[in-house]
């Protein structure tokens, strides 16, 4: 039995990098900035993960180790793109992100990514209890909140 933290934990890192909507183009066509452009880039950049990502969430809580693990190692190879594509309105969050990640993955690597047991270990219970910090929970909610505010598509329309 999985503990429901873990869920809950991976679950919002899953959502806060995925919640841009997949639909249309960013921007509007016309010259953009620098700054405009880098976030244009990175927003496409995020979307492009949201979907080649739809299970993730499920994989990195897997019972099973070598599915966890990979998942894991995904997300953090994309949190590391994200940090250095990142503008600089949300970088450092994307690092407080990237940095949770690791963590957490060191977390889970000493413990073989075995999700099945983690409900009757409460020494592991109070380590994800302690990773998951104030700090986290604000970066991972900035981040959700940009993706959603700053990186909204206009709808595509339909024929």
């Amino acid at each position: 039995m999985r503990m429901k933290a873990l869920g809950s934990i991976v679950v919002v890192v899953v959502l806060a990098l995925a919640g841009c909507s997949s639909s249309g183009t960013v921007g509007n066509g016309g010259s953009v900035s620098a700054d405009a452009a880098s976030k244009a880039d990175f927003c496409t950049l995020i979307i492009a993960f949201r979907k080649a990502n739809e299970t993730l969430g499920n994989d990195l809580a897997a019972t099973d180790a070598e599915q966890s693990k990979a998942a894991m190692k995904l997300l953090i190879g994309q949190l590391k793109t994200l940090v250095e594509r990142a503008p600089a309105d949300i970088k450092s969050d994307l690092e407080t992100a990237n940095k949770f990640m690791v963590q957490f993955d060191a977390l889970m690597a000493a413990h073989d990514y075995d999700t099945s047991g983690i409900s009757e270990d409460p020494t592991l219970q109070a380590d994800l209890k302690n990773l998951n910090s104030a700090d986290v929970t604000g970066a991972l909610d900035r981040i959700a909140a940009y993706t959603t505010t700053d990186c909204v598509l206009p709808p595509t329309p339909t024929s």
